[in-house]
């Protein structure tokens, strides 16, 4: 009787012990379970904060922007421009324009002069601009406000511009002469501009470009050759140089030299100009 009174005991004892070991067992299953949690939501965390880091890395390492003046096509300009962001407030950017041959954009709405049919002339060039950027903003690397000083070459051909000079004895009118000009001119010229760039869509991968107000100032040279509609007379030579000296073109400094067949213009003198408009472009 006794001797199954310890039996049974001792199995209570062991169920006991065996429940006990059961619960510790389960309670560090239970802890290790939470603390996987807690590994898996810090993991997870930590993951998410990489992606976010790396997000923002890679979006000041996409420093490249290509762009294009969209308001110059009313001009028939063509600009193409690269842009290379290096640091925060810097950047250095070189653009290429070009102007195919043809009429002067709203020739039509230029004065009329009875010496130069301006609607006849043609003209065509190109430029190659190089530029710093200073940006001011808090954002930087290509976003925000910016001074930019630039230097810019430019070349530039002219044809089809005809002068017309009256020829006359003893103060009458007895004919005219067409003198028509074409020929080339270069221009190297330094500024600064002043401006605001976005970034646009869901990535910042778009770029808006606003100049505001751009100016540059410098030196220019020409060489055109003329031809007459006829031969001219010694005595005409002498009165379409006259008309050729007077000309008025204001600051610049020309030579003109006249002979039976045609006319001869070197031009030499300060060049200015003025910058403004859109950039629409796509950075990377």
């Amino acid at each position: 009787m006794i001797k199954n009174f310890f039996k049974i005991k001792n199995i209570f004892y062991i169920k006991a012990k065996t429940s006990s070991i059961h619960s510790s067992i389960f309670n560090q299953i239970n802890i290790f379970a939470e603390n996987q949690k807690m590994r898996k939501l810090l993991l997870g965390t930590l993951f998410l904060l990489s992606l976010s880091m790396n997000a923002q890395e890679d979006d000041t390492q996409r420093r490249n922007i290509i762009k294009t003046n969209v308001t110059a096509f009313a001009f028939k300009n063509f600009q193409l421009n690269y842009e290379r962001v290096f640091t925060k407030t810097f950047s250095l950017s070189v653009s290429y324009g070009m102007i195919p041959e043809g009429k002067l954009p709203f020739s039509s709405l230029l004065p009329n002069d009875s010496e130069v049919n301006l609607e006849e002339v043609e003209l065509g060039g190109s430029n190659a601009t190089l530029e710093t950027r200073f940006y001011l903003g808090k954002k930087g690397y290509g976003h925000g406000f910016y001074l930019a000083p630039y230097y810019r070459y430019s070349t530039y051909k002219v044809s089809n511009f005809t002068e017309t000079i009256d020829m006359e004895t003893n103060g009458v009118v007895y004919d005219t002469v067409d003198v028509t000009f074409k020929g080339n001119s270069t221009a190297h010229s330094a500024g600064l501009l002043i401006g605001a760039q976005w970034f646009l869509g869901k990535k910042d991968n778009f770029v808006l470009d606003a100049w505001f107000l751009g100016a540059h100032y410098g030196t220019s040279t020409g060489d055109l050759d003329g031809i007459t509609d006829r031969t001219l007379t010694s005595v005409e030579q002498k009165q379409v140089q006259d008309e050729l000296d007077n000309l008025d073109i204001p600051v610049v400094k020309y030579k003109a030299t006249v002979n039976a067949n045609g006319a001869n213009l070197k031009v030499d003198g300060p060049w200015a100009g003025l910058r403004a408009g859109i950039s629409l472009g796509y950075r990377f």
